[in-house]
């Protein structure tokens, strides 16, 4: 029961990622601004390390993505584009924010993920041999990052000037 909980754990956050990685790549091709595009790609390069890792652990415990979290992922980000194509017409200031916002919180998620499997491994052999001390100062490191552009993007957004 408690690897069908971690299987079912680990998907969840499998199935965040590839929000994630759908959200950089909008964001990506959206980019005008080449040091923008590069900060936007070696983040999506980072979450596809991270993903890799997940993918590994679920390896371990026998465990397989899940098709259907797959598809509720890609379907839930499908539906936040149309929300923002609704609530964001010119597809700008409130779109770029949002989306932050959202990797800012994922990456929040994430952190917790790398947390909690630091914490189980020496219950739970499968999760063991990460280097959960790195992988969550890594995503410490993308927060800051993703956080200081969406603190930036703030008062552009808000700002009635």
């Amino acid at each position: 029961m408690a690897h069908d909980d971690l299987q079912t754990y680990l998907n969840d956050h499998l199935a965040g990622s590839l929000m994630a990685l759908k959200v950089l790549d909008r964001l990506v091709a959206g980019c005008e601004d080449v040091a923008d595009r590069q900060f936007f790609a070696d983040l999506q390069r980072e979450i596809e390390e991270d993903r890799s890792v997940v993918v590994r652990l679920m390896e371990r415990v026998e465990g397989r993505p899940g098709a259907l979290r797959q598809a509720g992922a890609w379907g839930a980000e499908l539906l936040a584009q149309v929300k923002l194509r609704l609530d964001d017409p010119g597809g700008n200031r409130l779109a770029y924010f949002e989306a932050l916002e959202g990797l800012s919180l994922g990456i929040l998620g994430k952190r917790a993920l790398w947390r909690a499997l630091a914490a189980t491994a020496r219950q739970v052999p499968a999760v063991g041999g990460e280097d959960y001390d790195r992988l969550i100062a890594r995503a410490d490191d993308q927060h800051t990052r993703v956080e200081t552009r969406r603190l930036a993007a703030a008062p552009l957004l808000f700002h009635r000037g």
